[in-house]
């Protein structure tokens, strides 16, 4: 009797060594699946901030061009308006 109880008590223990093994197998392969997609998306992200990088010193330099471009501009609108003030001036005299 105690050998019967025994060897269902081993199969028991053995079925479920199983089925914990079969679900740890399956963790395994979820976090490896997990793992390599995060490795993906590092590597895209990685990219996508050199990218994004470039363009903001593109749009740094371009920046200050407009700047002084529209720095210029404003200074000859100055002239300008001076130079009609006076014309007006001496036209209304």
């Amino acid at each position: 009797m105690e050998t019967t109880l025994l060897s269902v008590g081993g199969v028991i223990i053995m079925l479920l060594l199983g089925i914990i093994g079969f679900f740890i197998q399956r963790l395994v392969k979820a976090v490896d699946s997990v793992e390599s997609a995060v490795n993906e998306l590092r590597v895209v992200v990685g990219v996508q901030q050199s990218k994004f990088s470039a363009m903001d010193r593109d749009c740094s330099l371009k920046h200050g061009m407009l700047e002084k471009r529209l720095n210029k501009h404003s200074e000859q609108m100055i002239d300008l308006k001076k130079d009609i003030s006076a014309i007006n001036q001496k036209l209304s005299k």
